[in-house]
């Protein structure tokens, strides 16, 4: 059965507030700097991308545009193009929203609400229609806000975007009875609901958003709100979901005013400057390698009037990155990353620690012909 402990929940509040005047200290990430790689690319790899993933010591890039997965080899400094999908034809895809590597011959493609999968030479194998789930946002991997499909011991979790939910549904009742992920077991290729659902918790002081990230493998689920700092924490064996206040220095100026407003009323530019005045979470990522979790967040700020909307929410100037232990939840140090440097939206856990990406457009040393990582190692920190 479906359970919420809210002893855990109280035990980590109370953890919260007994540990919140011990000093995190906000050193240079530097410190913590092992590798920068650098990896040379030609025109055919955009330095920037809505789904990645790692997988088995080499990352997948995907290229929207081109319709192109490259696998970037960053210990042999090599590139080569993994595979072209198509977009019509018998073996078209239509505009897959990102992809996900099973293994290097089953690649499975969300497309609305159907979740296409190929092998190696861009053939389909199968096309999984989730047509009579009553879902409310199309099926989504894309490692943007960590939003990817996740490997579990149940299964493949499969996102069903609850950002595109309607305000005018968001309420604790609706809360009670809504399931955000399936679960699709590739061997007997079944579909479930995960039985998950969002504490009505995060609506104590009045509804909001519900758009979300999450990461984790295994049996452990992490899954963030993007406009609070209450973690749910799923136990997949258990069936248990525990929640987690995720403490901060630098990311909790957190408001409601987006939910309230009323974007028909207000230019792109006006509600752009609303969504990001204040605090966010951008992104999630569990690092089974150290038994860590890292949130990358938003501190908010008053932006310029004239902004390049598009260029702006693709490559937020800077974010904050926190570093918790992922038993405990508890803070153990976090950073607040230079100005145009590190892109906001790019980062992977592999055995080496956090890679984060240092090809941001508006930095004067970045370049375009080559992609550059800094990979940074917290171990120390436990």
């Amino acid at each position: 059965m479906f359970k919420i402990h809210y002893l855990f929940f109280t035990l980590s509040l109370f953890l919260v507030f007994a540990c919140k005047n011990e000093t995190v200290e906000d050193l240079d990430i530097l410190n913590y700097r092992s590798e920068v790689i650098a990896l040379p690319i030609d025109y055919s790899i955009f330095p920037s991308t809505f789904a990645m993933q790692y997988f088995d010591s080499r990352l997948y890039w995907m290229n929207r545009d081109r319709r192109t997965i490259h696998q970037l080899d960053f210990k042999e400094k090599k590139f080569k193009l993994f595979l072209k999908y198509q977009e019509e034809g018998p073996d078209g895809l239509g505009s897959p929203l990102g992809f996900y590597l099973h293994n290097l011959d089953s690649i499975f493609f969300p497309t609305g609400f159907k979740l296409s999968l190929i092998n190696q030479n861009a053939k389909v194998q199968n096309v999984y229609d989730f047509s009579g789930f009553d879902l409310l946002g199309p099926l989504t991997s894309q490692s943007r806000y960590t939003n990817q499909l996740v490997n579990l011991s149940n299964g493949i979790l499969l996102s069903l975007n609850p950002g595109l939910v309607s305000k005018n549904l968001l309420n604790k009742d609706f809360l009670n009875r809504y399931y955000p992920f399936l679960v699709f077991n590739p061997r007997n290729e079944q579909i479930k609901i995960l039985n998950f659902k969002f504490d009505p918790f995060l609506f104590n002081n009045g509804p909001n958003l519900i758009g979300s990230s999450f990461s984790g493998s295994g049996d452990e689920l992490f899954v963030l709100t993007r406009y609070n700092n209450i973690l749910h924490k799923y136990d997949v064996q258990k069936d248990i979901v525990s929640l987690h206040t995720l403490e901060s220095n630098l990311v909790k100026n957190f408001s409601d005013s987006y939910f309230k407003s009323e974007p028909r009323n207000n230019s792109a530019n006006e509600n752009l400057r609303l969504m990001y005045k204040y605090a966010s979470n951008i992104g999630l990522l569990h690092d089974p390698y150290r038994n860590l979790v890292y949130r990358m967040g938003w501190k908010g700020d008053d932006l310029e009037r004239n902004l390049n909307i598009m260029k702006f929410s693709e490559f937020l100037p800077q974010f904050v990155v926190s570093v918790y232990d992922s038993e405990t939840l508890k803070l153990l140090v976090e950073f607040d990353l230079p100005k145009n440097k590190y892109l906001a939206h790019h980062y992977f856990v592999s055995e080496d620690g956090l890679n984060l990406f240092l090809n941001h457009p508006d930095d004067p040393n970045s370049k375009e012909d080559e992609i550059r990582i800094e990979v940074f190692d917290f171990s120390k920190l436990k």
